[in-house]
């Protein structure tokens, strides 16, 4: 028998269209994948060739839009997690990178309930320890580690104290505490 698994990333889908495309294909599973709102922001200020745009006062407007986004995305992904029971799957970013192999087997035991390919985790895994990245807004890193957690040294911390305090909720139920 020959199984066809077809994967797509899609970057900032909001959860309503995830909903109809659950509604529409009974075979069709989604893996809800979140970073540390604090992560994302401070590599958005990185990337961000406009120097006015970096501001702190510009990076707040961000945080509070981003963290106001995730929290609606996590409302709707728990109840499409009710709706469609054993069809989604939350996966932090900081773990995909520092435990793949775990994420991995979680993604293919748990959720496509098949087992997990033996070259699957030393492809990600090559993602993630690549011999030099290919950009901020390439998928290459030489330290996956590092670049999930650099936030923490680089953020500025009138904005760190902002959103630890504006995205309280959010941080909580994603359970990054610190």
């Amino acid at each position: 028998m020959l199984l066809l698994i077809m994967m797509m990333k899609v970057i900032r889908l909001h959860m309503s269209h995830a909903e109809r495309l659950l509604s529409t294909d009974p075979d069709l599973k989604l893996i809800h994948v979140v970073r540390d709102p604090r992560g994302l922001v401070e590599a958005w200020r990185r990337v961000t060739p406009n120097r006015r745009s970096r501001s702190v006062a510009q990076m707040k407007l961000n945080a509070k839009l981003i963290c106001r986004r995730m929290t609606t995305d996590c409302e709707l992904r728990r109840r499409l997690e009710l709706k469609y029971p054993h069809r989604t799957l939350l996966v932090h970013y900081e773990d995909l990178v520092t435990a793949t192999d775990t994420v991995l087997a979680d993604v293919y035991g748990r959720l496509l309930q098949l087992p997990l390919p033996n070259n699957l985790v030393g492809v990600i895994a090559a993602q993630m320890q690549a011999t030099s990245d290919n950009g901020a807004l390439g998928t290459l890193r030489a330290n996956g580690s590092a670049t999930a957690t650099r936030w923490r040294q680089t953020i500025d911390s009138q904005l760190l104290e902002y959103m630890t305090d504006t995205c309280r909720h959010l941080l909580a139920e994603l359970n990054y505490t610190s």
